[in-house]
């Protein structure tokens, strides 16, 4: 705003009403003017940059919620649990299979030690089986 006016009211209630980038009171220098002019239009071109890019938000709001997009974001999705379920299920097997390989060599194991050592680890209590291997241990050492 540049005015000529040297009523400080009348150009406080035009700076209040108004969008007014910059008060300029005569005489102006014309740096000053060149300058404020200058930093108006970078501040004009912001606006309207800001409005384009609230245009393009509330379009991609606006597409965000319509039904085409929500049914194929469904659809990714139930796509994501269906593999993720297939993962698990694999996982599952996995650790089924591993735990009753384990299962079945203790099983093989504890035969073989009740063949080899005649222990019987069911009928033991811990005092006996320790003692037992120690002397099977101490056996197969002095052989």
């Amino acid at each position: 705003m540049l005015t000529g006016q040297r009523d400080v009211e009348l150009a406080i209630r035009a700076i209040n009403e108004g969008d007014v980038h910059r008060y300029l009171p005569k005489p102006a220098d014309f740096s000053t003017v060149c300058e404020a002019i200058s930093s108006g239009l970078e501040k004009r071109k912001k606006m309207i940059k800001e409005t384009e890019v609230a245009t393009e938000a509330d379009a991609m709001r606006k597409e965000m919620h319509s039904l085409p997009y929500m049914v194929g974001r469904l659809r990714s999705l139930s796509m994501e649990g269906g593999r993720f379920m297939v993962r698990a299920m694999g996982l599952y097997l996995i650790g089924s299979l591993g735990f009753f390989l384990c299962g079945f060599c203790v099983v093989c194991a504890l035969y073989l030690i009740k063949t080899v050592m005649g222990v019987d680890f069911l009928e033991l209590n811990l005092e006996q089986l320790v003692g037992n291997f120690h002397d099977w241990a101490v056996g197969l050492a002095m052989k």
